[in-house]
């Protein structure tokens, strides 16, 4: 099982260094031993988390949201019946079962598990990370947050 962790980055830029135009790239890095696929998106933004033992158990697959908060596990299959979910307005999913999720939320940050309903050893694994930041002037400096769940 991952770790679950929320990283907070948290810089001080001057003003004579850097105006409102700056741009920052980070670099983020699973830990290592984990072959699981991890996607970054930005809040806001639609994301397609790719289910990749669709093409081996076709129709008999569906989709489960571990959220680490909740005991139980969401379940969607892949007929594109979402249901019993707070989300169901923003999740679809399209013909070769790819979980489609319109304007992530940091609380969208989750473990995303595609499963062959008769084979609990061959599942596809997405952790999805939500990327938000926000920005103020603070003493002459720009003050920079980005919150990371992974």
């Amino acid at each position: 099982e991952k770790p679950w962790t929320n990283l907070t980055f948290i810089f001080f830029i001057n003003d004579s260094v850097c105006d409102s135009d700056c741009n920052f790239l980070f670099l983020l890095v699973s830990p290592a031993g984990y072959s699981d696929k991890t996607v970054y998106k930005r809040v806001g933004e639609d994301v397609t988390l790719p289910c990749d033992v669709y093409r081996s158990y076709k129709y008999d697959v569906k989709w489960l949201i571990y959220r680490p908060e909740k005991p139980d596990f969401e379940s969607i299959s892949c007929n594109g019946n979402v249901q019993n979910s707070d989300r169901a307005s923003r999740l679809s999913v399209s013909s070769d079962c790819s979980l489609l999720i319109t304007n992530i939320t940091v609380e969208d940050a989750d473990q995303y598990t595609c499963r062959p309903a008769n084979n609990n050893h061959n599942d596809a694994v997405v952790y999805l990370n939500t990327l938000s930041s926000e920005y103020s002037d603070l003493n002459n400096s720009v003050y920079m947050n980005v919150n990371i769940l992974i």
